[in-house]
């Protein structure tokens, strides 16, 4: 189960997160939740998905959006 805080405290108050900044940890969280589940390192995702491993770990992190991009 991924499980998601809806606010982030900011200094001392607690500030609601948007839908997007939701969506975005969630995904986050499945994407390092299922390289582990198939046993993947960092740099092997990145190697597979053609980024580089600083990539992977800032995607993991909620630091980059992901992007899905429409096949043709």
């Amino acid at each position: 189960m991924v499980s998601v805080d809806i606010f982030e405290q900011n200094g001392n108050t607690l500030v609601e997160k948007s839908a997007l900044e939701l969506m975005a940890e969630k995904r986050s969280q499945i994407i390092f939740k299922q390289r582990m589940s198939v046993g993947l390192t960092q740099s092997q995702l990145a190697e597979r998905a053609n980024v580089t491993q600083k990539t992977v770990s800032r995607i993991e992190r909620g630091d980059t959006r992901v992007y899905v991009a429409k096949s043709v």
